[in-house]
């Protein structure tokens, strides 16, 4: 039986993936948000130690972020992937869906995430939400920027 790991990078989206699990039950999978916005900082081939410091120097350098933090956005990032890779390895019915609406946020998240992923092509599938209309709930026609703009109701459609 296949098993879907749903990749998000908007948080608020990934709820409102999960309600649309209520309305069309198979869709309901597993559900992992990544946390670090990888459209600003420094990038590596790898994330490592040596990189995760790196990163998040130049992140505390440049943006608001607590000095005393124990672990930064891109190390619990870097234990995700990590999550993923192991479950693809292990059981060849797992299959990854990477949701991204048009903003640099999800855009540059999933071209992070599939330079990480890239040796299980043929098992990662793009959600790609760039121009399509939705309907709000005033049934007026938008184009979503984040995918926590777009009503449960329209995710399985």
């Amino acid at each position: 039986m296949e098993k879907i790991i749903h990749v998000l990078f908007d948080a608020e989206g990934a709820k409102n993936l999960q309600q649309a699990f209520e309305i069309d039950p198979t869709l309901k999978d597993e559900i992992i948000v990544m946390e670090d916005d990888w459209s600003v900082g420094p990038l590596a081939d790898r994330i490592g130690p040596e990189e995760i410091i790196t990163r998040w120097d130049w992140l505390q350098q440049h943006f608001y972020y607590a000095a005393n933090e124990e672990i930064s956005f891109t190390a619990k990032d870097e234990e995700k992937v990590k999550q993923i890779l192991r479950q693809l390895q292990e059981d060849e019915n797992v299959h990854v869906w990477i949701w991204a609406a048009q903003n640099s946020r999800d855009v540059c998240g999933y071209y992070w995430l599939l330079h990480h992923l890239q040796s299980y092509q043929g098992r990662l599938e793009i959600i790609y939400l760039n121009n399509l209309p939705f309907l709000n709930d005033k049934a007026q026609l938008f184009f979503p920027v984040f995918l926590s703009e777009i009503p449960p109701k329209e995710f399985p459609k």
